[in-house]
């Protein structure tokens, strides 16, 4: 392993030991995150392959999201692609950015993986590091799909596909060290997650039944595709939700219509259809 990844090991694990040290000294509160102004909050930047149209604000914040393991897995499914294994996982999910927003805190395993944006369109982007591998297969860049979590047996699983390329901002430091393989099983590992994808949200009209619209995607307003921004516990969110329902109201028809005295769309959250 090179010493540069070697530093950038380095600075994961102590970002998560030093995060850790504030929570205990009550300086990082897991239960009162601070409340954000949706409407600004700066755009978490992501823009690797197979991201969308770049709607994402390319002057906001880069975050990173850390996740450890005592061992694990990469073996090929029946796709084509991989199923990514991490044994003994931490329960926590660690995140950490730099300027314009100097922020770092941790969210519990399940709450990290259910307010996370997993779109199959444009999943987030991820490095997977083995610190202990050779040096020619110890670094991997991957987008991660479907997430699934056992916490009583410590171990998470993902849907890995290998980037053929990274053009992204938040692992551009590894792009370098990127192997084309790693092994089957191995010891140690870290995951670090790229910032928040854009994501297709849902429009439906004031016509609809929103219920029946976010699930099951029924009647058909339209789908816009705007940037998501991480909001402490809230996962990702939408970086700005007024911009959401003016792209629904101007690309969509069924929108431009008055429902008790109001002339707007609405939009279904990534990953919460209610």
């Amino acid at each position: 392993m090179s010493e540069i990844l070697r530093i950038i090991i380095a600075i994961a694990a102590t970002a998560i030991v030093v995060v850790g040290l504030l929570y205990a000294a009550g300086v990082v509160n897991l239960h009162q995150p601070v409340k954000v102004n949706q409407s600004a909050i700066p755009a978490a930047v992501n823009s690797g392959e197979g991201t969308s149209n770049g709607t994402s604000n390319e002057t906001g914040a880069i975050y990173n999201f850390i996740q450890e393991g005592s061992n694990g897995t990469f073996v090929p499914d029946s796709t084509g692609n991989y199923t990514l294994t991490m044994i003994n996982v931490t329960p926590y999910t660690f995140y950490i950015s730099d300027r314009p927003v100097k922020d770092a805190g941790f969210v519990p395993m399940k709450q990290f993986l259910d307010t996370f944006s997993w779109g199959i369109e444009n999943p987030p982007n991820a490095a997977i590091i083995i610190p202990s591998a050779k040096e020619d297969e110890d670094t991997l860049l991957v987008s991660l799909t479907n997430p699934v979590y056992v916490p009583e047996k410590e171990l998470l699983t993902y849907n890995a596909t290998i980037l053929k390329s990274y053009k992204g901002k938040g692992l551009k430091q590894l792009v370098t060290f990127n192997d084309p393989m790693i092994q089957k099983s191995f010891g140690r590992v870290t995951l670090i997650i790229d910032s928040c994808p854009d994501f297709k949200f849902y429009c439906y009209s004031c016509n609809q039944d929103p219920a029946m619209a976010c699930r099951y995607f029924m009647g058909g307003s339209g789908w816009v595709t705007e940037g998501t921004c991480w909001d402490g516990w809230k996962g990702c969110q939408p970086c700005h939700p007024q911009q959401i329902i003016e792209d629904c109201n101007n690309q969509c028809p069924d929108c431009q219509q008055t429902c008790d005295g109001t002339s707007t769309c609405m939009y279904c959250f990534p990953g919460f259809p209610v």
